[in-house]
C-alpha cells in the first residue's frame, strides 16, 4: 500500500543527498520536501544540481551525464566540458526556468538567489589568465583554512614539533581517519584519500586540463574558499557498507566506491520522476528559528535539523520545532550532535543541555524521546573513524496533561534554577572565568529569551502556572539582565515593544571582523560616560541584550551596510546619551556600534509573542452529581503525588481506580476514578504525558475530608503504550526467519567479540575494577555470556542473589545471527517468572502450560546454567531491555509452533543485540598517563623519544608513535601484533 507523506522539513538542509535519500522508499507516492538553510550558496548550490538532475535528458548512468554532476557536486577544479553545461544551467536558473518541482514562495529570496548565481555565471567567464589568478588565490586560501583549523584543534602537538608543515601534518590526520578495508588496500586507499585533501578535487580520469574553478564552493561575495561540511564525498558516503565497495579495482577504489552510491541515489529519484510519483521541493533562505516561528502555516510530520542543536542550542531548537511539528502520532523530530561527547554519554549530555533528567522533559518540553539513548548507542561506533560521530536523537509529542493542577515541587524547581543559570549568566570573558560545560554544544545561546520560552510554553501546555513558585517567577537575577526581562514579559503580555535598529559604523565594523564569532557576542548599553570593564558592569544603568540580529552585507573590500536591532519596552529608562557596544564574551573584545541613542531608528514591533499564555479548562461536573478535582499533582523523576478532593451528593461506596492499558502493556497514559454506587455517576479521566505503571500505585482515601491522595509510580523500566501499538510498516520489525548466521571469516566482518566487548569503554576493559556495577553494565555482561561461552547450554536461567525463584528462564536459539546493519543477534524464547506470578493470581495461566512448552523440545532434559545478577534494579533494567526488544521482532516459525504465545502469556520472543557504549574511548588518555610506568604509551614506539603528544596507531588505538616517517619504519615490526578495534 502505497501513502502520500505529509510535509518533511529540512532545516539547515546542507547536503541535497539527504532529501533525496527519502526517494529511496517506495511506500510513499508523493512528497513535499521543504529545505531551510541560512547560506545562500547552500541553497542555490541545491537548485542548481536539482535543475541538472531533473532534466529529461539526464542520465546517472551515462558517463558524461555522471562526471557533470559529480564535478559540480565535489570537485574544486573544472574541466571545459563542465564549464561549458554549467553555464547552460545557470542561464536557465537566471531567466526563471526552474524543474517544474521546485519552487522558492519568497519574491526576495528568490532575488538574492539569482545574485548568487549570477556572481557563479561571473566567476565561470574568466579568461584564462583571470581564472589562473584566483585558482592560485583560492587553493592558498584552502590550504591556510586547513592548516588553521587542524592547528587549532592540535595546539600540544604543533607546540612540540619543530619546523612543522602544518597542512602536510592535517592532510596525514585526515588521511588516517579513512581505514576501510584489508592492509593490501589500505596503502592505495590513504594515497586516494590523500590526494583529494591536498587538491580539494577528486575525478577517475587522468591528465584533464583544468580551466576554472567550481564557483559553487566560493562565497558568491568575496569569491573566497568556503567550508562545506557536506563536500568531502569521503565523510559524506561513510562508513561504507560491504556490498558498497567496489572492489573489483584497486585503483581509486573510494571515487568509484562513492559515485556508486550516488548514482544508485540518482537512478532511484530518475525512476520515481518517471514513474509520476513526485517530489514536490520548497526552498526557504533565512535563519531557521526564524522560519519556524514565522507566519508559515505548514505543519511537519518530520523535521530534521542535521547537528544545528550544536549551533543553536537544543532548547532552543526544539521549543522552535515543536509548533511546526504536527500533531500525528507518528511525528518525528530528528535533531544531532557532534559536540555529546564532552559529557561522557548521550544521556548525561540531554540531560545536560536540558537542565533536567529525562523523565522529566515530557512535561517540561513536552517531547518525548523516541530514541532509547539511555541504553546506549544502538549502532557499532568504529574506533578508527573519527571520535566525533554524529549521534541522532529522535523526539515525538508527549501525550499531554489532562484535568491535572500541576504544582510546584523540588523537580521544577531544581530544573528552573538550572536554566535561569545558564541564560542569565553574566560572567565574561570566558578565558577568564573558565568556558561553562555545554559551550560547544550551542548553551552559549541560552538566554533571557530561552528561559521565557521555555516558561511559557510550559504554562501553555499546562494550563496556567500554579507549578511556578512565586520566589522562581519573581526572583531577582542579575540586575543587568532586568530590562531584558521586563522587554519579554512586556511582548508576552501583549503590551508594546520597540524594535531599534543602528547602522554599524565603519570602523566598528572593521573590529567585528576580528571578534571570535557572531554567537558568542553580547550587547551592552551603558551611559557614555562610564569607563567599560568587563570585570565591573555593576548598577542598574548598565544593561546586557543577548538577543539582536546583526546584519552585515558581505564583500571583497570588506563590511559594508551593516546594522544592529534589538527590542525594548517604550518606558526603557535610557539616556538619548547611552551608547552600545559588542563584547566577545570569549575573550572580552570589543567594539562600539553607536555613540549614542540620537543614532537610532525606533518602529513598532509587530510579531506576536510565540507561547501565548493560554488555560486549559478541566471537565465541568453535572451539578449535584459525583465529581473530583484535583487540587494538585506534584512530580518528581519517579512519581506523580495527587491530592484529589472528591466531592459527593449522598453517600457512596467502592472508589475504584481504572488503568487504560492493553496487555501485555504494563504502563498507561490515562487513569480513571469511578465509584461503584451509585450508579449514575461518570467517571473522572486523569492523563499524563509520562506513562505510569498500571500495577504498582498508592491510593489513599481520607472519607471524612473527601480527599484521595495518588502516588502513580513512572514506567521508567516498561516501554511506553505507544511503541506497543502495531507497526505500520512491516520492513521496520525484524524477521528472524530472513536472518542471515553470523559468518566470522567474512574479510570485512568486524568479529562477534569485537561487538561485544564494544559494550565497553576501552579503558574498563582493560582495567575492569573501574568499572562501575550499575545495571547497564549488569546487563551487558549477561550478553557477553549469552553470546561468548561456548559452554552455555541453550537453558538458561537468570536469578537474583538469594532470591527464591528464577526471574527468566531463556531458550537461547543458536547460531548468533547477522542483522541488517551488520549486528549480532541472539534470538531468545524467555519465560517471564514474575508475570507468571501475576497471570496465575489473576486466573490467566497455569504453571502447567510451561512445562507443556518445554515438553514440545524433545532435548528439554538438556543442563540448565544460570546466569547470576545482584539487584532489584538489575533486574528491572533486563526485563525492560527483553520486553522493548519483543516489540521489534516477529515470533519465528518455531516459536509460533511451539509456544503459547499472547497477551496473557509469559511466554515471549525477543533477543539480545549489544548495547553499545557510547563513548568507548572515555579517558583512555589520562589512563594511559598514569599507567606509564607499567607500560611505553608514554614514547614513540620507534624512537622512543618520551612526549606528551604522541599519536596512537588508527588501527589497534595502542601502539603510539611522535611521527607519520616513525609509524613509517616500525610497521614491518608492529603490524604481527597491530589488531583491529
Amino acid at each position: 500500500m502505497q501513502h502520500m507523506l505529509n510535509p518533511v522539513l529540512f532545516l539547515g538542509s546542507g547536503d541535497l543527498r539527504n532529501p533525496l535519500q527519502i526517494a529511496e522508499n517506495e511506500r510513499f507516492n508523493h512528497m513535499q520536501i521543504h529545505l531551510n538553510d541560512l547560506n545562500p550558496s547552500v541553497v542555490a548550490r541545491n537548485i542548481t544540481i536539482l535543475k541538472i538532475i531533473s532534466a529529461p535528458d539526464f542520465n546517472p548512468e551515462d558517463e558524461e551525464d555522471f562526471a557533470f554532476v559529480w564535478d559540480v557536486w565535489y570537485n574544486l577544479e573544472w574541466p571545459e566540458v563542465t564549464l561549458k553545461r554549467f553555464q547552460g544551467v545557470l542561464k536557465d536558473l537566471l531567466n526563471d526556468l526552474f524543474p517544474e518541482n521546485v519552487s522558492v514562495p519568497k519574491t526576495s529570496q528568490a532575488e538574492m538567489l539569482k545574485k548568487v548565481w549570477s556572481s557563479w555565471l561571473s566567476v565561470s567567464s574568466k579568461t584564462e589568465s583571470e581564472a589562473r589568478v584566483l585558482m592560485e588565490k583560492v587553493g592558498l586560501e584552502r590550504k591556510l583554512f586547513i592548516s588553521k583549523h587542524w592547528e587549532l584543534l592540535n595546539r600540544e602537538a604543533m607546540e612540540n614539533a619543530k619546523n612543522c608543515d602544518s597542512f602536510s601534518m592535517a592532510i596525514d590526520d585526515l588521511t588516517c581517519n579513512f581505514e576501510v578495508l584489508d592492509d593490501s588496500s589500505m596503502q592505495n586507499i590513504h594515497e586516494e584519500v590523500k590526494q583529494y585533501f591536498e587538491k580539494g578535487s577528486c575525478r577517475l580520469e587522468n591528465d584533464i586540463k583544468i580551466v576554472c574553478l567550481n564557483p559553487t564552493m566560493l562565497d558568491h561575495a568575496t569569491l573566497r574558499w568556503t567550508l562545506h561540511y557536506s563536500l568531502c564525498p569521503f565523510d559524506g558516503y561513510m562508513p561504507l557498507l560491504k556490498e558498497e565497495l567496489v572492489t573489483s579495482m584497486k585503483d581509486k577504489m573510494m571515487i568509484r566506491s562513492c559515485q556508486k552510491i550516488l548514482e544508485n541515489l540518482l537512478s532511484f529519484y530518475r525512476r520515481r520522476l518517471i514513474d509520476g510519483k513526485t517530489f514536490e521541493f520548497f526552498f526557504y533562505l533565512e535563519d531557521a528559528l526564524e522560519f519556524c516561528y514565522s507566519e508559515n502555516v505548514n505543519k511537519f510530520d518530520v523535521i530534521d535539523c542535521s547537528n544545528m542543536a550544536d549551533h543553536v542550542g537544543l532548547a532552543n531548537l526544539i521549543l522552535a520545532c515543536s509548533g511546526k511539528l504536527s500533531d500525528h502520532p507518528s511525528a518525528m523530530l530528528f535533531t544531532d550532535t557532534l559536540r555529546w561527547f564532552e559529557f561522557q554519554s548521550v544521556k548525561f549530555y540531554l540531560e545536560k543541555v536540558l537542565c533536567c533528567p529525562l523523565s522529566m522533559i515530557p512535561t517540561i518540553y513536552g517531547l518525548r524521546l523516541k530514541s532509547r539513548i539511555e541504553l546506549g548507542l544502538p549502532e557499532y561506533v568504529d574506533l578508527r573513524c573519527p571520535p566525533s560521530l554524529p549521534v541522532e536523537v529522535c523526539w515525538q509529542k508527549a501525550p499531554p496533561f489532562r484535568n491535572v493542577v500541576m504544582s510546584a515541587s523540588p523537580a521544577l524547581s531544581e530544573f528552573l534554577n538550572q536554566l535561569a543559570n545558564v541564560c542569565f549568566d553574566a560572567k565574561f570573558p570566558l578565558r577568564n572565568t573558565g568556558v561553562p560545560p555545554g559551550a560547544g554544544c550551542g548553551m552559549l545561546l541560552y538566554t533571557p529569551q530561552t528561559f521565557s520560552y521555555v516558561v511559557n510554553s510550559m504554562i501553555q501546555r499546562l494550563g496556567g502556572d500554579h507549578w511556578l513558585k512565586k520566589d522562581v517567577r519573581s526572583a531577582e537575577m542579575n540586575p543587568n539582565f532586568q530590562l531584558a526581562r521586563r522587554t519579554l514579559d512586556a511582548w508576552k503580555n501583549g503590551q508594546k515593544i520597540l524594535k531599534l535598529s543602528a547602522k554599524i559604523p565603519t570602523a566598528s565594523c572593521d573590529k567585528m571582523a576580528s571578534l571570535s564569532g557572531i554567537p558568542s557576542i553580547r550587547l551592552i548599553l551603558l551611559p557614555k560616560a562610564k569607563h567599560v570593564n568587563c570585570s565591573d558592569f555593576s548598577g542598574p544603568d548598565v544593561h546586557f541584550i543577548d538577543n539582536f540580529e546583526v546584519k552585515l552585507e558581505n564583500f571583497s573590500t570588506g563590511f559594508e551596510d551593516a546594522s544592529i536591532c534589538f527590542l525594548l519596552i517604550p518606558y526603557h529608562g535610557l539616556e538619548k546619551t547611552h551608547r552600545a557596544i559588542l563584547v566577545d564574551i570569549l575573550d572580552g573584545s570589543e567594539c562600539a556600534v553607536f555613540d549614542s541613542f540620537e543614532s537610532v531608528q525606533v518602529e513598532d514591533w509587530c510579531f506576536s509573542y510565540p507561547f501565548v499564555p493560554s488555560k486549559i479548562q478541566p471537565e465541568i461536573p453535572a451539578p449535584g452529581g459525583f465529581h473530583i478535582k484535583v487540587e494538585s499533582c506534584v512530580e518528581s523523576e519517579d512519581q506523580f503525588h495527587l491530592k484529589i478532593n472528591v466531592i459527593l451528593s449522598e453517600c457512596a461506596c467502592g472508589l475504584n481506580i481504572g488503568r487504560n492499558h492493553q496487555a501485555p502493556c504494563e504502563s498507561c497514559h490515562e487513569i480513571t476514578v469511578e465509584l461503584n454506587q451509585p450508579g449514575n455517576f461518570k467517571s473522572f479521566s486523569l492523563s499524563f504525558p509520562y506513562p505510569i505503571l498500571v500495577d504498582e500505585f498508592k491510593a489513599t482515601f481520607h472519607l471524612k475530608c473527601r480527599h484521595l491522595y495518588l502516588v502513580l509510580k513512572k514506567a521508567l523500566w516498561e516501554p511506553w503504550p505507544c511503541e506497543y501499538l502495531p507497526a505500520d510498516n512491516l520492513h521496520n520489525v525484524i524477521d528472524p526467519d530472513q536472518l542471515k548466521p553470523w559468518k566470522e571469516e567474512e574479510s570485512l566482518q568486524r568479529s562477534l567479540k569485537t561487538h561485544i566487548i564494544s559494550q565497553f569503554n576501552i579503558n574498563h576493559l582493560e582495567n575492569t575494577s573501574l568499572m562501575e556495577k550499575f545495571p547497564l553494565n549488569v546487563v551487558r555482561r549477561v550478553m557477553i555470556v549469552l553470546f561468548l561461552d561456548p559452554s552455555l547450554p541453550r537453558y538458561v536461567t537468570i536469578q537474583r542473589k538469594n532470591a527464591p525463584t528464577p526471574d527468566w528462564f531463556f531458550l537461547v536459539h543458536r547460531p548468533v545471527s547477522t542483522t541488517s546493519t551488520s549486528k549480532p543477534f541472539l534470538l531468545l524464547s524467555a519465560f517471564d517468572f514474575r508475570l507468571a506470578k501475576k497471570l496465575v493470581a489473576d486466573g490467566k495461566w497455569c504453571h502447567k502450560k510451561f512445562v507443556e512448552n518445554l515438553k514440545r523440545d524433545s532435548s528439554a532434559n538438556e543442563k540448565v546454567t544460570i546466569i547470576p545478577i545482584n539487584t532489584t534494579e538489575d533486574s528491572q533494567l533486563l526485563r525492560f531491555v527483553l520486553r522493548l526488544n519483543r516489540l521489534k521482532i516477529t515470533p519465528s516459525t518455531w516459536q509460533k509452533e511451539n509456544l503459547s504465545l499472547g497477551e496473557n502469556s509469559p511466554w515471549m520472543a525477543t533477543f539480545v543485540s549489544p548495547l553499545y557504549s557510547d563513548n568507548p574511548l572515555l579517558d583512555v588518555e589520562s589512563a594511559d598517563a598514569s599507567n606509564s610506568t607499567t607500560n611505553d604509551n608514554n614514547c614513540c614506539a620507534a624512537c622512543k623519544k618520551v612526549s606528551q603528544s604522541l599519536k596512537r596507531c588508527s588501527r589497534c588505538r595502542s601502539t603510539v608513535y611522535c611521527c607519520e616517517e616513525c609509524q613509517r619504519q616500525h610497521w614491518a615490526q608492529h603490524k604481527m601484533d597491530c589488531k583491529k578495534v
